[in-house]
């Protein structure tokens, strides 16, 4: 039998019970273009005497009118929560919208046991969205498009000094041109994008941490081929083999900050603005740390 709560909604956070479970659903607004992936990121937290059994999604089937693209499991981890041990898993679906309008995803089927009792299913309901045409949500590494230049007029008959006056301005006007476009369009360090992505994560204090865990494990896969996207954390701070490269200061930070940052995505307790601002810092100094 399935024990569900009514569903609590943030900005873009739903929270939700499911018998032991305690579900987070993270997601993008209401409102998708029909161009951009629509990434859900769904955390489980539950007791250790739990286990729970992930959703089944192939990759190619569909969710109502979204393609499923991509689905990864990572966990489940042990946490010491408030209120003793607990196991987290995170789920990440990746879907692309087919078609304009409601986008209704219905429910993702789970199971799970308690120590002793039988397998009971985890109906756990997804958000709805509405698609509209073309893109909404620009991607954070788009390049900036320069708009063309326009048409310069051929010039009266004039004097040769005038003309040549002329032309030398219009020469440096054009290398200034092509030396701004240049700066603009280089692509950014690792480090650079991320205490870029550091610095300007927003939204509440949850989610702002989340957005700097994925900066940092971004950059160590980028900066130094540290597979921090498909490692838990207790695998990535074990893997003595690829952290040895880097700084012992990154290390510490990383020690520091990801254990800490686990603990505080999940649904209890709700992190402070205090609780950002210390992952910030560790996250600050584990890219400076790693600079090259």
């Amino acid at each position: 039998m399935i024990v569900a709560v009514a569903l609590l909604f943030a900005a873009d956070v739903d929270r939700l019970d499911v018998g032991p479970l305690r579900v987070e659903i993270s997601r993008p607004a209401k409102e998708i273009g029909l161009d951009d992936p629509l990434r859900l990121d769904v955390t489980v937290q539950h007791p250790t005497n739990v286990t729970v059994e992930p959703p089944k999604l192939a990759i190619g089937t569909m969710l109502d009118s979204a393609l499923v693209i991509g689905m990864r499991v990572d966990g489940p981890d042990p946490i010491n929560g408030p209120f003793g041990p607990i196991q987290v898993q995170n789920w990440s679906v990746t879907l692309e919208p087919t078609k304009v309008g409601s986008l209704k995803l219905g429910k993702l089927q789970a199971r799970y046991q308690e120590k002793g009792k039988p397998i009971a299913p985890a109906e756990i309901p997804l958000p709805s969205f509405e698609v509209r045409p073309g893109k909404i949500n620009l991607p954070p590494d788009a390049k900036l498009k320069l708009p063309p230049l326009p048409d310069i007029p051929q010039p009266a008959p004039q004097s040769d000094a005038a003309w040549w006056l002329k032309t030398i301005g219009g020469g440096l006007f054009t290398v200034c041109l092509i030396a701004l476009a240049m700066t603009v369009l280089k692509p950014a360090s690792p480090a650079g994008e991320a205490r870029a992505a550091v610095l300007s994560a927003k939204g509440t204090p949850r989610q702002a941490i989340s957005q700097i865990c994925d900066a940092v494990r971004a950059y160590l896969q980028k900066a130094h081929s540290v597979s921090a996207a498909h490692l838990t954390t207790p695998e990535l701070l074990a893997d003595q083999e690829s952290l040895a490269a880097l700084p012992p200061a990154t290390r510490s930070a990383l020690a520091e900050l990801l254990p800490l940052a686990d603990m505080l995505r999940f649904p209890q307790p709700e992190p402070t603005d205090a609780d950002l601002e210390r992952c910030r810092s560790f996250a600050l100094r584990a890219v400076e740390s790693a600079k090259v």
